[in-house]
């Protein structure tokens, strides 16, 4: 019989009061809709008055920007509508001073902002081009509550950061900390990505505070969510992301990318127009030119950060995750072989001990290895190389002080006696209880602690012979806490990509090269440029869009649109739930696991999750599954040349490898914007089944030539026979298509004679 979940001592509640508790909530949700975990003060535009001073047009390179008495657009000859423009009659900028409750409990971390004062009436009377050639604009924000008024400056120049584009740099000349700037928004233009977002692509109707917080369990998904929250407050909603990023790109297009270290806040929830809201006292953004979705995107992941180029040995086969030491690794790897499965690599996700997590166990926080488990590491290493398998082992910032294991390093020691960890207002190391364990994070703003820890994991996750690291629990340490550099508020969204650095470092100690590799959850500005492989967030053992396998999807695209290009989906999904008294467990079937590895062909690395409960629900080597899985694994290996010619073309135009139709079809809407479709690069094209129980479903290729990657049958389609099929979709064969006569349909047409 499955364990169930064991509710601390606090919550004293019998199991009917907490299914009679959550049958109330829900019916409250339903009247009043999902929680959220954010709440933020939308900062209202007012009027504006322009000076006839202020009015002309000006030309900032090949941008023409015109401010007229309704307000200002900026428009380039390589865009077919207006780059940028501002609410018609209304202000474009805001400026307001306010304070942000932030409880943090169990790792998920909650705002609730609190608006003191907000000047949303503006007056522009001035605009000059200086000697740099920038345009500087300049006027006065009002409040219209007093007759107080702050004066500001706007400097719009030609973009430093991305080639073609534009930058506008807006600075108040008081003290203020938030900072809006208000774009225009035309009906039905919708707006994409602000990194891994776990939520519909089209992203208007909601605000996001851009920082990076553990994604939670359910995310609004009832029954659970509210459970979830009542016992442990970790459910999260649908602006929870570990992978949060300022940039946006509209169906326009245009693209607004807002750079520096505050908090940013994506208001999207007026009809009309956008806010993107800076927790500071300086406001610098920039916009790309371009004809497409696409054009914006390349020019924005230009910039963000080249990653690093993929090992060849990851696309040999199938990343196999396991949590239940050295004897499961042999087991799984025996019965994988005999099912003709190749594996690439094994993770050991255990290797340093487990933890309790909510609903189940995950990685240990010791950072060295539990001989427990696996008592000759080095000699598994060796014996798994001769069969040319790889090993990863996990990494994460945060140590506890009671995971050290008999006879190993105390790393919580050596680094508390140093001064490397975060700190409390008292400046003791800061220590919280997560899920029943004490646990606290390496300060990686101290270059000290930072190299520390980098040879730690080179010579304690890597010093046995492995070659990459799974990276986990990068989202940062509570707000209240204090680095070498200053407070976590401040640092916060820089945090992830810090701890892409530490690890970028270890592998060079450890002399991998670019034979290594590491995997990321968290995601801030420039970890892109750090990591290796990202991974859109963890799931739920469910189909659902909120979080279950279809946000998995919705994370990868919303993910490339902002420059995080080689992301992939755990095999599996990762929290099995199993819920106290008659509430319905979730659990793994054999029909996700098979959907799931589905998906994670068409990605960047097929890797399969252990789970917080491996004992629960289905397993890849089920009867099933393992059949299935292998003839996956055969199509991810025969895509390998398809992914490293993508890999090439990254250089001369930055495009994710997994890219949502918008991306290559924007000319045909009835494509771009059906639900549930992707291509691999611009040549393949998926519809991957995201409903449990389907085995069919509606799909409208796009026009021209197109091979079925299982049969060979080859399909025209012309702008007068573009229509919504239904096509067949049985477990372990999702709906795929080669453009005929691409590099792509060739390898696939060697691999389908071959099978």
């Amino acid at each position: 019989m499955a364990d169930r979940l064991h509710l601390p001592r606090v919550v004293r509640v019998t199991a009917v009061t907490l299914v009679l508790t959550i049958v109330a909530a829900v019916g409250v949700v339903r009247l009043v809709g999902p929680p959220s975990t954010s709440s933020v003060t939308p900062l209202l535009p007012q009027g504006i008055e322009v000076g006839e001073r202020a009015r002309g047009t000006y030309r900032v390179g090949e941008h023409t920007v015109l401010i007229a008495a309704d307000g200002i657009t900026i428009s380039h000859p390589a865009s077919p509508r207006a780059v940028w423009a501002s609410p018609r009659a209304r202000a474009f900028l805001v400026a307001a001073t306010g304070t942000v409750d932030t409880p943090e409990r169990r790792g998920m971390l909650r705002l609730s902002e609190h608006i003191e004062e907000v000047f949303g009436e503006q007056t522009v009377e001035g605009a000059d081009v200086d000697t740099d050639g920038r345009l500087v604009i300049t006027g006065l924000l009002g409040n219209e509550e007093s007759d107080e008024r702050l004066e500001y400056q706007v400097f719009v120049a030609t973009s430093e950061r991305q080639t073609g584009g534009l930058d506008i740099d807006v600075a108040v000349l008081e003290e203020v900390d938030r900072l809006s700037l208000i774009s225009e928004l035309d009906p039905g233009e919708q707006v994409h990505g602000l990194g891994a977002q776990f939520a519909d692509f089209d992203l208007r109707g909601r605000a996001y505070p851009l920082i990076p917080r553990a994604q939670g369990v359910g995310r609004g998904a009832q029954p659970l969510s509210l459970l979830v929250d009542l016992v442990l407050g970790a459910a999260g909603a649908a602006d929870t992301t570990g992978a949060p990023l300022p940039h946006m790109v509209t169906s326009a297009p245009r693209s607004l990318w807002v750079h520096g270290p505050d908090v940013v806040v994506a208001d999207l929830r007026q009809d009309d127009r956008l806010a993107m809201t800076v927790w500071g006292e300086a406001l610098e953004v920039s916009m790309a030119v371009g004809a497409t979705p696409a054009d914006h995107v390349a020019a924005h992941t230009s910039a963000e950060g080249v990653p690093r180029r993929v090992p060849e040995w990851l696309g040999t086969g199938l990343v196999l995750g396991v949590s239940e030491g050295v004897s499961e690794v042999r087991d799984r790897l025996d019965l994988l072989a005999e099912a003709d499965v190749d594996v690439a690599a094994v993770w050991l996700s255990d290797w340093a001990g487990l933890r309790p997590v909510p609903f189940g166990d995950g990685p240990g926080l010791s950072g060295t290895v539990d001989a427990a488990r696996y008592p000759d590491l080095p000699g598994l290493v060796e014996d798994l190389a001769d069969d040319d398998i790889r090993v990863l082992t996990t990494a994460s910032p945060m140590l506890s002080p009671d995971a050290a294991h008999d006879g190993g390093r105390d790393l919580w020691q050596e680094a508390a006696e140093e001064g490397w960890l975060v700190r409390d207002e008292d400046e003791q190391s800061y220590v919280v209880e997560v899920s029943g364990v004490r646990v606290g994070w390496v300060d990686l703003f101290d270059p000290d602690a930072q190299a520390w820890y980098a040879r730690v994991l080179a010579d304690e996750a890597l010093g046995s012979g492995a070659t990459g690291l799974v990276a986990l629990d990068g989202e940062g340490p509570p707000l209240e806490a204090v680095t070498a550099a200053g407070p976590v508020e401040d640092l916060r969204r820089a945090y992830p990509t810090r701890w892409a650095a530490t690890t970028r470092r270890a592998l060079e100690l450890a002399g991998l090269g670019q034979d290594g590799l590491t995997v990321h959850t968290a995601v801030g500005p420039g970890t892109a440029g750090e990591a290796g492989i990202l991974r859109a967030g963890d799931q739920l053992v469910d189909f659902s869009h909120t979080d279950g396998l279809a946000s998995g999807l919705d994370g990868l695209l919303s993910g490339g649109v902002s420059g995080l290009t080689r992301s992939h989906v755990d095999i599996g999904a990762t929290t099995t739930v199993a819920l106290p008294g008659p509430l319905p467990d979730l659990l793994r079937s054999e029909e996700l696991v098979v959907r799931s590895a589905e998906l994670s062909a068409f990605t960047s690395m097929m890797r399969t999750a252990p789970g917080t409960r491996p004992d629960l629900g289905a397993s890849i080597t089920d009867d099933g599954v393992i059949g299935h899985l292998s003839a996956l694994v055969g199509l991810f290996g025969a895509l390998a040349d398809e992914r490293e010619r993508l890999d090439r073309a990254f250089d001369s135009r930055a495009l994710p490898l997994v890219r949502h139709p918008v991306l290559v079809v924007p000319e045909q809407p009835e494509v771009a914007y059906q639900p549930e479709v992707f291509f691999m690069g611009e040549d393949l094209f998926v519809a991957p089944v995201l409903e449990e129980g389907a085995t069919e479903r509606e799909v409208t290729l796009p026009i021209g030539s197109w091979v079925d990657i299982w049969t060979g049958e080859q399909v025209e389609v012309s702008r007068t026979t573009v229509e919504e099929t239904t096509v067949e979709a049985p477990l372990g064969r999702p709906p795929a298509w080669a453009r005929a006569g691409s590099a792509v349909a060739e390898d696939l047409d060697r691999w389908r004679q071959a099978s």
